[in-house]
């Protein structure tokens, strides 16, 4: 496979029409190749009109060839192309396509070239003639115009660098995810050689990205290594599944790519503790509220004694606080309490000690959360249930014997309590060999992570460890729009100025990477008004509502008789659209933004305060969420006080108009499918499967499957699963579900699906494997014929494979005694000559 060097800009990416693209990416495809191929570049600059572009711009040079009739594509020589490292300046980079549309479009003309009535009466090949030299004149006059704005740079630009893949996949631009060229500061956190690495950065910064990068390049180093990439987000993972893919298929040739086949274990957390539950049941934040938590408060609020500290804590903030802290919390010196006490709860005494930094509750609310705890831990024996933190304890206390991997990557690691992140790092053969990122700034999900808290892990353990080394943080952000970015910049300053500067967590402001502006907006009208609105917005594929908490959900869904639209902050983060709107995010803690605000004006500190790090951290995540538009619908918030929040006073009207608000725009069948796709793949199930339902197109019934296997298996109900999955030719799918359900002889018929060579090489080949105790247990029927022929045919290759290596070796050993009885005869020649 030869390597190709070639460039593209995003904006090119985003020039190409719909209409003929296919064709159009095979023509530029046959450029690039004949251009890269063809020693002598006259003879294809004469096939191609290749052309320097003879009008005023930015770049040093900007070169131009003809696609067809009226259409171009704009390009640099890598040469010209500021800080390209030397190897890769014969590489061409695709800048901008330019069609006659966009003139004719943008001159309000006619949408195809005009004809007197003379021309009509001339010949087709004459008419034919006349029509190309118009469309070329309107081509040439866009392409000076778009060579005048054009800029690119290398270290700013968002650039697709395409290697061993062709430019042809682009028309599935979305399979290309992960796909990008390195800037400077992103090649130095792949290829700087220390372990641990820490590596921090905004939302949109491509932490996933340089991460599957950087395990590239270490298995290219060593293809042995054997790597475990862990997550807490089913979504973020399938994520990361597809960036290394694609990824792999872009930077390494065929050989490159089968020595690093199953080198990489993917595993979501839930997922890789599942394999050590046995019997039980695994408790999730939605069992605790429905089957223990309802009834615990109900009690609790009849208890005078009680009543007045259990009031009105939600769900969420206990199952944060049991999580997080009491049965997650690593200790203050990273002690492991919780790895001594037997129901796994830290000591009473020790969590009265934490102050606000770890706990926001006062000392009465932290004796009531503890008994809560306890009673939760009693309820957990008493019904066979256990959590992530029970099975993260027992993995721990069973050793090093499950320490198989060579390298960790921990991705998302603000999602993890700290139990579950030391006992990942019990996993790795050596503890500092691990790659960890996280954003301190999105920690949303029920823990308390600080990134101090994981530096003081590795001083305490003596693992090496420099800031400047070992530590990157990335601030430039190719997800949102200029109005967000900075939003989520005046929101960082406010918080440092209101929770103090944290030189691990806080530094440079995040740089925009992407040219849209984006617009922000308020609906400052009655709870009717913002109604219309959202009744509107739940039409759209592109919108998602976000709400502070749960008993707001509710009562959105009642109004509006929606579910798939509505999240909460906890279940948005993963997930982006176009149009993100805001309701009651602000105005549910006005109490506490207006004590924001009168710090902030009399310059005083609030101190190190989660609730008040949470309110930022909530508005930082809700923020990222919106590729393009943003909207806030709140109640008593005036623009006063958004501005003093956000940095910006959004635009605002008092009655609903979808024009003003920018929700004209209908969607497709297609688009709602694609939206439901996108819930399916965040994990949201329930809400894809409603989604689907609502819809009549191909596939749906498909997809449901797919979404109620799944459904099944992250219930731990892994034979139902597979049923479904293999049912719906998802082999893979269902043969990782069989071996997990025990069911061997359906797990030999799902890898059978995959291939002949995919079974030998996940059974025949394995170390331990005994055919007496591994297979014919299960062999009945078809399956016994199909697999002993298999084996025979395996068994006879080995053989003939051995006797050609005995012949080698035979022949290896004659050739050495012939030269040695030569060597010797001339030592013997030599010294008789002397003598």
């Amino acid at each position: 496979m030869d390597k190709q060097k070639l460039l593209m800009d995003v904006r090119f990416e985003r020039s190409l029409p719909e209409t003929n693209k296919a064709a159009i990416l095979n023509k530029i495809g046959q450029f690039v190749w004949e251009w890269h191929t063809t020693k002598d570049k006259n003879l294809v600059g004469n096939k191609y009109s290749v052309k320097k572009v003879k009008a005023p711009t930015k770049l040093a040079e900007v070169w131009k060839f003809k696609v067809s009739a009226g259409n171009r594509v704009l390009f640099m020589k890598g040469k010209d192309v500021v800080g390209l490292p030397e190897d890769e300046q014969d590489a061409l980079v695709l800048l901008e396509f330019c069609t006659h549309d966009k003139q004719i479009l943008s001159a309000r003309a006619k949408s195809t070239v005009t004809l007197d009535e003379e021309e009509v009466m001339e010949s087709e090949e004459t008419l034919r003639s006349k029509l190309e030299a118009k469309l070329e004149e309107n081509v040439e006059q866009v392409v000076k115009r778009q060579v005048k704005r054009l800029d690119y740079q290398l270290g700013k630009s968002i650039t697709r660098p395409f290697k061993y893949m062709n430019v042809e996949e682009l028309i599935d631009v979305d399979n290309l995810q992960g796909i990008f060229y390195l800037n400077e500061e992103q090649r130095h956190c792949v290829n700087q050689p220390f372990a641990p690495f820490l590596l921090f950065g905004s939302a949109g910064s491509g932490k996933t990205t340089i991460g599957i990068y950087k395990l590239i390049q270490l298995l290219k180093g060593d293809s042995d290594l054997k790597v475990g990439y862990f997550t807490y987000s089913s979504q973020l993972l399938d994520t990361a599944k597809r960036i290394y893919n694609n990824v792999k298929r872009n930077e390494l040739d065929e050989i490159e790519q089968e020595l690093q086949e199953d080198a990489i274990a993917f595993y979501p957390i839930k997922v890789f503790l599942r394999q050590y539950i046995g019997e039980r049941e695994l408790v999730d934040f939605e069992k605790f509220t429905q089957d223990f938590y309802r009834n615990a408060y109900a009690n609790y609020m009849q208890n005078p004694g009680y009543k007045n500290v259990c009031r009105g804590k939600e769900a969420y903030d206990v199952w944060k606080e049991i999580r997080g802290l009491l049965k997650g919390f690593g200790g203050i010196t990273w002690d492991l309490e919780v790895l001594k006490t037997s129901d796994g709860l830290i000591k009473e005494a020790s969590y009265l000690k934490l102050d606000e930094k770890y706990s926001p509750y006062s000392i009465e609310e932290k004796k009531f959360l503890y008994k809560l705890a306890g009673d939760y831990t009693k309820w957990l024996k008493a019904n066979n249930l256990c959590d992530e933190n029970d099975l993260a304890r027992e993995v721990i206390k069973n050793g090093k014997q499950f320490a198989s991997f060579d390298w960790l990557v921990i991705d998302e690691v603000q999602d993890l309590t700290e139990l579950e992140f030391y006992m990942l790092l019990n996993l790795v053969r050596y503890t500092q060999n691990f790659l960890m990122s996280g954003d301190y700034h999105q920690t949303i999900t029920p823990t308390y992570f600080d990134t101090r808290r994981v530096v003081n892990f590795l001083e305490r353990h003596n693992l090496r460890y420099k800031e400047d080394e070992n530590q990157v943080c990335l601030r430039r952000n190719y997800r949102n729009p200029q109005e967000i970015v900075k939003m989520g910049n005046h929101i960082g300053l406010v918080r440092q100025q209101l929770l103090g500067y944290d030189k691990r967590n806080d530094g440079e402001q995040e740089e925009a990477m992407i040219e849209e502006k984006g617009n922000v907006y308020t609906l400052i009208g009655d709870e009717e008004e913002q109604i219309k609105l959202l009744q509107e917005a739940i039409k759209k594929a592109y919108t998602y509502i976000v709400v502070p908490n749960e008993v707001q959900k509710q009562y959105l869904q009642r109004r509006l008789n929606n579910y798939t639209h509505i999240f909460t902050i906890s279940e948005i983060k993963g997930l982006e659209n176009r149009y993100i709107i805001c309701v009651n995010l602000l105005s549910t803690y006005k109490e506490k933004w207006e004590v924001i605000g009168e710090h902030l004006k009399d310059r005083k500190s609030l101190g190190e305060s989660q609730l008040y790090r949470y309110l930022f951290n909530m508005l930082y995540v809700a923020l990222t969420r919106s590729q393009e538009n943003i909207c806030f619908l709140d109640q008593g918030m005036s623009q006063g006080q958004y501005q003093t929040v956000l940095g910006v006073i959004p635009q605002n009207a008092t009655r609903f108009d979808a024009n003003i608000f920018n929700l004209l725009e209908e969607s497709t069948l297609m688009e709602f499918f694609e939206a439901a796709l996108k819930l399916e793949q965040a994990g949201k199930y329930d809400r894809a499967i409603i989604a689907y339902e609502h819809l009549k197109v191909p596939g749906v019934a498909h997809r449901i499957k797919i979404c109620k296997a799944k459904q099944h298996e992250e219930a731990g109900c892994y034979e139902e699963a597979g049923a479904i999955f293999r049912g719906e030719e998802y082999f893979e799918e269902a043969t990782r579900c069989y071996k997990l359900a025990g069911n061997k002889q359906a797990y030999y018929h799902c890898l059978l699906e995959q291939g002949n060579e995919y079974f030998v090489s996940q059974v025949l080949k394995q170390p331990s494997f005994s055919y007496h105790r591994d297979l014919k247990p299960y062999l009945h029927g078809a399956l016994k014929e199909k697999v002993e022929r298999l084996c025979l045919d395996y068994c006879e290759q080995e053989l003939m494979e051995q006797r050609e290596q005995q012949v080698d070796q035979t022949l290896a050993i004659w050739e050495i005694s012939e030269a040695l009885e030569v060597l010797t005869q001339g030592l013997v020649s030599e010294k008789e000559r002397r003598c």
